[in-house]
Formats: structure tokens, C-alpha cells, sequence
């Protein structure tokens, strides 16, 4: 597949190179899905759920300071009241 360094890339390619496009999103770029010519749509990383960010934070925070316990406590009501 070659490179394109607008990171734009035709639909039969995109069809034809797919598991390679998702590695690429992998690592940071951001894949942009042309027909002919015009831009149809964008393959980007999906942003981890912040339930699972809460679970890390917890896993991290073990013997860790207060401050970082009451910052846990804010984030897990925040997620609670879908505010994330």
C-alpha cells in the first residue's frame, strides 16, 4: 500500500489494505476515506469509555495520597451523572 501523506486514501484501496488502516489508526493517524475524489468519511481511534478510565485510575491510585482518592471519588459521580 503506499503512502499517502495526507493520510486520504480511495475507497478500493481502503477496501483492499483495511487491517493495515487500522493499524495505522493504532498508531495516532487518522485515515480519511475518498470516493472519487471527495471525502466520504474518517477512520480515528474510538476514545476509551471513562468507566474504564475510572477503573485505571483506581487500579493506580493503590497506596497512592488522598488528594488522589477524593479526585477518584469526584470523577466516579461524575460518571454517574453522565457528565463523561
Amino acid at each position: 500500500m503506499k503512502q499517502n501523506l495526507s493520510n486520504q486514501i480511495n475507497l478500493l484501496e481502503a477496501k483492499t489494505h483495511f487491517s493495515d488502516l487500522i493499524q495505522r489508526v493504532q498508531d495516532g493517524e487518522q485515515i480519511t476515506i475518498c470516493k472519487h475524489n471527495t471525502p466520504v468519511a474518517k477512520i480515528i481511534t474510538q476514545k476509551p469509555k471513562m468507566d474504564n478510565i475510572v477503573k485505571q485510575i483506581r487500579e493506580f491510585h493503590k497506596g497512592k495520597t488522598l488528594e488522589l482518592l477524593i479526585l477518584l471519588k469526584s470523577l466516579e459521580m461524575k460518571v454517574a451523572n453522565g457528565e463523561f
